[in-house]
């Protein structure tokens, strides 16, 4: 199975969004996901637009995830993001990162091509370190 993943670590463009869907937070020990959100694309330059919660077959589905910490001036040092995408309860993909975070926020995201997951919903769940983040509900719908 060909699925092209993409995993970009980025500062400070998340945090420029103002309103968007699938907005969440979850306290994970010291890391807290202050914002995650899925946009259909993303750029080094310009950071993710087209943010929604459907997708079609024939574009790529990216996950935002910005994290903080309890000490802004302590460094958030290495870190392992894990993405699992799923079709119903069916595990479909996975993939993970190292990541060396400096001051927050740290802004993380992740790809995967919609054909891959197919027509229907599914979830994308982000792990941290082996422990659960968050997860974001998404549909794919044919390609138009």
């Amino acid at each position: 199975m060909g699925i092209i993943r993409s995993f970009v670590v980025v500062s400070g463009v998340v945090s420029l969004l103002g309103g968007c869907a699938s907005w969440g937070s979850v306290t994970l020990g010291e890391k807290n996901v202050t914002r995650c959100f899925l946009a259909k694309n993303v750029s080094k330059m310009q950071g993710p637009t087209g943010v929604a919660d459907t997708f079609v077959g024939g574009g790529k589905v990216y996950v935002i995830t910005s994290f903080s910490w309890d000490d802004p001036e302590q460094e958030g040092g290495p870190h392992v993001m894990t993405y699992r995408w799923y079709t119903g309860d069916r595990l479909v993909s996975q993939g993970s990162m190292n990541v060396e975070s400096s001051l927050p926020p740290l802004n993380v995201w992740s790809g995967i091509q919609a054909s891959v997951l197919g027509v229907g919903k599914h979830r994308v769940k982000v792990y941290v370190d082996d422990t659960f983040a968050v997860s974001r509900d998404f549909v794919v719908l044919e390609q138009e």
